[in-house]
């Protein structure tokens, strides 16, 4: 194992029975990087899952820093973006969302988030506008019916009715 085990996640991602142990290890050198070990217990054996490491699009940028954690049986995983290399190299404020999940003791992995470096040479998808729909007048009918009833109050009053008027 290289590095220092700093996090420990306990889970059932997929939902088989069988806990998996997610072990998160982080090296202290340039990058600070993470490695993570995962292991899926059995009554009386432990088996080795191999969990995927970084592929190239998801490593641009990557300068460690993960945060880790489990939603919804889906292991997280979350970490800063850099701009440049060594030392030198700068947050840009962007991070990238990676999302594993577990089937048939293979790991899948789904990047979340829409901070892919390559996001800047994607073209823009413009919808088109949509031009409001017009509604019919229905105002003559509505001063109709209060026509009506004023012209309803003012027979009854003609009348002599005598009682309370409920005003709406």
């Amino acid at each position: 194992m290289n590095g220092t085990i700093v996090d420990v996640y306990n889970s059932d991602m997929d939902i088989d029975g069988h806990p998996e142990i997610l072990l998160q290890a982080k090296r202290k050198d340039t990058i600070n990087y993470t490695t993570v070990y995962a292991f899926e217990f059995y009554e009386t054996k432990v088996q080795k899952l191999d969990f995927p490491k970084l592929t190239s699009s998801q490593r641009k940028g990557y300068r460690g820093n993960d945060n880790f954690y489990i939603s919804e049986g889906k292991f997280i995983r979350e970490f800063p973006i850099y701009e440049g290399s060594g030392p030198s190299a700068k947050p840009t404020g962007a991070k990238r969302k990676l999302e594993y999940s577990l089937s048939g003791n293979s790991f899948n992995v789904k990047q979340l988030s829409k901070d892919s470096t390559s996001v800047k040479d994607k073209p823009k998808v413009v919808e088109p506008v949509k031009k409001p729909v017009e509604e019919k007048h229905t105002t003559v009918k509505k001063t109709e019916k209060k026509k009506s009833h004023k012209a309803e109050v003012h027979k009854k009053k003609k009348k002599g009715t005598t009682g309370r008027l409920r005003s709406s």
